[in-house]
């Protein structure tokens, strides 16, 4: 429960966000559009792919490549709690 908590705060900015760019991005005939429009469709894009990329591939990357790679060294940390 305490890893949604941790989550949700960010989240939620991050849909507010992609909602709230949406409206520049899809809205048409009003003036100034030809400049907000693009310009919240490239907003919105970055802000999409580096969600992606944080989320996807750099763990994939870390697990792959990083020094965690194929080791179990947590298991034998003093901390480390029992899996049920």
């Amino acid at each position: 429960m305490a890893e949604f908590e941790a989550v949700a705060p960010p989240a939620a900015a991050y849909f507010s966000f992609v909602l709230g760019g949406a409206v520049f991005a899809i809205g048409t005939g009003d003036p100034g559009r030809e400049i907000e429009g693009p310009m919240a469709i490239v907003i919105l894009g970055g802000l999409i792919t580096s969600t992606a990329l944080n989320l996807l591939v750099l763990p994939t990357l870390a697990l792959r490549f990083g020094r965690f790679a194929g080791r179990d060294e947590w298991r034998s940390h003093p901390t480390a709690v029992p899996l049920k």
